[in-house]
């Protein structure tokens, strides 16, 4: 009986897999800019914060803009059609100024992707160059 009940528990995540896909959301964080990339279609969007989110300290020092921000891309990307039980962020701050990520931002990171609705976050540390498609197709293909 275990046997057959753990096969209908497969099947059953194997549908939600095919129904409900993971939709991976590539986000370059600059100083009061935000650009998005939808990794499956490619599509990308970039907006300049109309309220500062960063200061000469923090990448992200107000947290209530980025996020309105970032909510507002969100759905303009996804066509208002966000499932944040399938969304995988991928966050990547640049930075020209600082070349190390410290805890304190990482927390402030994950802060920002799980208040947008990101499910799973995966947080790039290299802070001077973007991902190339193949690399984040190889991010999506892996998680």
């Amino acid at each position: 009986m275990s046997a057959r009940l753990s096969e209908i528990i497969e099947i059953y995540y194997y549908l939600i897999r095919i129904f409900n896909p993971k939709v991976f959301i590539y986000i370059t964080i600059y100083s009061d800019k935000l650009e998005m990339t939808n990794v499956l279609t490619c599509k990308t969007l970039t907006k300049a914060s109309t309220i500062p989110f960063s200061s000469n300290r923090l990448l992200i020092a107000n947290n209530i803009a980025i996020e309105t921000l970032g909510k507002e891309m969100l759905k303009e990307l996804l066509n208002g059609k966000v499932n944040t039980n399938h969304l995988f962020l991928i966050l990547h701050p640049i930075e020209k100024e600082f070349t190390k990520l410290y805890p304190v931002e990482k927390i402030i990171l994950n802060d920002f992707a799980q208040s947008i609705g990101g499910h799973s976050v995966q947080i790039i540390e290299n802070i001077t160059t973007k991902l190339s498609e193949l690399e984040l197709k190889r991010i999506a293909k892996t998680n």
